[in-house]
């Protein structure tokens, strides 16, 4: 597409780890295949999705560098419960819930944008608009 079409940008919505109880990964056995060296399967998926956002963002910008390309993961990065550098809110995080590492994408340069999902009432207790869309506003 960025090769051959005179397209915009690019954009992944929806595209990391998503497990639920009632619909498991079963990644078990790649894990243990090739999960050596990482203190987690939770860090190990966190790298597999930063290969996936390094290796598309590098062919972008090497086959067209004015394709822009950005993210649409969960509005919440990570909780402050969980990491003093989150945000204040109670919900499903990106790092901890999709194994993905959004805000280390931004401070690497690799996205030319992030649109975080918060499309919900300005006044949601556990995860408010204002407060993620300030933490976004200031790269966090």
């Amino acid at each position: 597409m960025v090769q051959n079409y005179p397209i915009d940008g690019v954009q992944f919505d929806d595209y990391f780890y998503t497990e639920t109880a009632s619909s498991p990964l079963n990644d078990n056995e790649t894990f243990r295949r090739y999960g050596q060296g990482y203190a987690s399967k939770g860090d190990w998926r966190r790298h597999n999705t930063q290969q996936l956002i390094a290796q598309v963002s590098t062919t972008i910008k090497k086959l067209n560098p004015n394709v822009e390309f950005g993210v649409s993961p969960a509005g919440v990065w990570r909780n402050r419960s969980h990491d003093p550098a989150g945000s204040d809110t109670r919900g499903a995080a990106a790092y901890d819930e999709s194994y993905a590492d959004t805000r280390s994408w931004v401070q690497q340069g690799l996205l030319d944008y992030i649109a975080p999902q918060i499309y919900w009432p300005f006044a949601r207790d556990a995860a408010r608009y204002d407060v993620l869309a300030n933490l976004v506003g200031r790269g966090g």
